[in-house]
């Protein structure tokens, strides 16, 4: 059992606390490739009742919620490849997977022919039970 939690920049868009659309926090080496959780455009939280009433659109046009699914897809791939634990390994992983554009697929294809024996080892973990491992992290990429 694990849990990943992750509270540091936590924004309550229904009454706009810790809510600054150009601030943000993030690690680069685990930060999806759009650096932003909201668009730059999003202007500042109304008040508190407007902000209610509006969060669910605001939630529906920027999906703030794929930002956090690509840091839990980095560290699902540090989990299967050790390997990517160490800063030069996941800063030359970004370099790749930003070249193959953050196509997963492609990265794979591009990195398993010549795989070292712990590379192939996670590979071989992700595709059990038919790849579905695989397949969860290719679609939290997307």
């Amino acid at each position: 059992t694990f849990k990943i939690i992750d509270l540091g920049a936590a924004a309550d868009l229904r009454v706009g606390i810790n809510y600054i659309p150009k601030e943000f926090l993030l690690d680069p080496r685990y930060a999806a490739p759009e650096q932003y959780i909201m668009s730059t455009q999003t202007p500042s939280a109304p008040s508190a009742p407007v902000a209610t009433a509006l969060s669910p659109v605001l939630w529906q046009l920027n999906l703030p919620d794929r930002f956090d699914i690509y840091s839990l897809d980095i560290i699902y791939l540090q989990m299967a490849f050790p390997a990517l634990r160490t800063d030069s390994s996941l800063i030359q992983f970004n370099r790749q997977l930003k070249r193959c554009n953050y196509d997963l697929e492609a990265w794979r294809n591009l990195v398993e022919p010549r795989a070292t024996p712990d590379l192939r080892r996670g590979f071989d973990i992700l595709d059990l039970d038919g790849g579905i491992g695989w397949e969860l992290l290719t679609s939290m990429v997307r």
